[in-house]
């Protein structure tokens, strides 16, 4: 398969992200373009539970300013 397209290995996507238009429009293009988003949220304190849950990620998009702490203590 010199040329074929590959299966994806990254499905299951978290959104961490506190500005509301480019959470929006994110997550709608990553729909389109078929991953599943698990959740998105706009705290580290959201991010963090969910993640602690053992909720199916594979990616993390992560905003770093965030309204209550950085996004690398989300990573």
């Amino acid at each position: 398969m010199l040329f074929g397209k590959k299966k994806r290995r990254i499905h299951n996507i978290l959104i961490v992200e506190d500005e509301p238009l480019v959470a929006f429009d994110t997550e709608h293009l990553l729909s389109d373009e078929g991953f599943e988003i698990v959740a998105t949220v706009d705290t580290v304190a959201d991010a963090v539970s969910l993640i602690a849950q053992g909720a199916a990620i594979d990616l993390v998009l992560v905003d770093v300013a965030l309204s209550d702490g950085s996004g690398i203590e989300v990573a």
